[in-house]
């Protein structure tokens, strides 16, 4: 159990880990998946719907 784990269960908060594979392929808002997203550094749009956004925060976005 790692301090984050601990803290957070000591609080009665639950924690949940997701692998982050893939996360920077898919949309996190219509979860279309596409290998040629990121147009360039940090840079994500996405084809079918047309989201544009920060890859970090898309990647994050879909793991949340």
């Amino acid at each position: 159990m790692n301090l984050i784990e601990y803290k957070a269960r000591e609080r009665g908060i639950e924690v949940e880990q997701r692998d982050e594979r893939g996360t920077s392929s898919s949309c996190s808002v219509c979860g279309h998946e596409d290998e040629d997203s990121r147009i360039e550094r940090g840079l994500w749009k996405c084809d079918r719907c047309g989201v544009v956004a920060h890859g970090d925060v898309n990647g994050a976005d879909s793991i949340r």
